[in-house]
């Protein structure tokens, strides 16, 4: 009996030994897509902060297939496009996000909007049943559409909740107030 549980354990060790070493090569290449997804990300954001829009988008859009940074490179890649003039891959990014996050997929939109000087598109993105609860970016974004309607009790109602979450810093809340 002892020299079977003893046989047992050396199988099982042997076992546990053999599967720790075929499986190393599909953790080491899990850990090289990982360190390849921020590394894109990485560049991707410094592509987008120095106006490389084009290798900004392609990079960004590369990340975005990584699990750990795909949202942000989703986030960022709708603004490369936009800064670039392309509708179409503004859509495509946003569509993106969407089926990923759709809170963050309705302030990235509502910003892009806002940005157009389109408020009534901000507010249809920033209204959609999905995208509750809106986070605090989104309420400010929410307050500023409905001021650039002219529809500031609206807005008006919004900075409570402002206030309370902290979305702003105390000097662009008096802006957004007065």
């Amino acid at each position: 009996l002892p020299g079977a549980l003893l046989a047992l354990l050396i199988a099982g060790l042997a076992l546990w030994l053999l599967w720790s070493l075929l499986a190393l090569p599909f953790r080491a290449w899990g850990r090289y897509r990982r360190k390849q997804g921020r590394a894109r990300l990485t560049e991707g954001l410094e592509a987008l902060h120095g106006g490389h829009w084009q290798r900004a988008e392609t990079l960004l859009d590369r990340a975005a297939h990584d699990s750990e940074v795909g949202t942000i490179a989703r986030i960022a890649a709708p603004r490369a496009a936009a800064a670039r003039g392309d509708e179409a891959g503004v859509q495509k990014h946003l569509s993106a996000l969407q089926s990923h996050n759709p809170a963050l997929h309705a302030v990235a939109a509502a910003e892009l909007a806002l940005g157009r000087h389109d408020a009534a598109a901000a507010l249809d993105s920033l209204s959609t049943a999905a995208a509750q609860p809106l986070p605090p970016r989104g309420l400010v974004l929410q307050a500023q559409a409905l001021v650039a309607q002219n529809r500031a009790g609206e807005a008006y109602g919004l900075l409570g909740a402002i206030r309370q979450q902290q979305a702003l810093a105390p000097a662009e809340f008096a802006a957004l107030e007065a």
